[in-house]
């Protein structure tokens, strides 16, 4: 959590802040397997209400799935299927804090190998 603090490459203070309550409710865990993940949480649902809503009152107050996702380390964060440009702000921190390979792509998660 330090490291993320004083790495200079996190650009928005309100992520680190987050840092100290995921850091406490992460614990053991040691992967995350996120497949086609949404881009945004800001996504409409269809006008007749059927159909995927990931919509949340408020939540983009705080953060978003790509911000969430990063602020999973130390965890391994495994991406399967195409994954959003928006996920880069993960990719990045998880680059930043020193544990690149943590940040992982696969097609499938047949392909995963897990990582210490």
């Amino acid at each position: 959590i330090q490291q993320a603090r004083h790495s200079g490459n996190i650009r928005d203070p309100q992520a680190i802040e987050h840092f100290d309550c995921l850091a406490a409710s992460v614990g053991n865990v040691s992967a995350v397997l996120l497949r086609d993940p949404p881009a945004t949480q800001d996504a409409p649902s269809s006008p007749d209400g059927r159909g995927e809503a990931i919509e949340m009152l408020n939540c983009l107050r705080v953060t978003d799935v790509p911000r969430v996702a990063g602020l999973l380390y130390p965890a391994n964060l495994v991406m399967a299927g195409p994954t959003p440009e928006s996920f880069d702000w993960a990719r990045e921190l998880y680059q930043a804090l020193g544990a690149p390979e943590k940040f992982q792509r696969v097609e499938r998660f047949s392909e995963w190998k897990s990582r210490p």
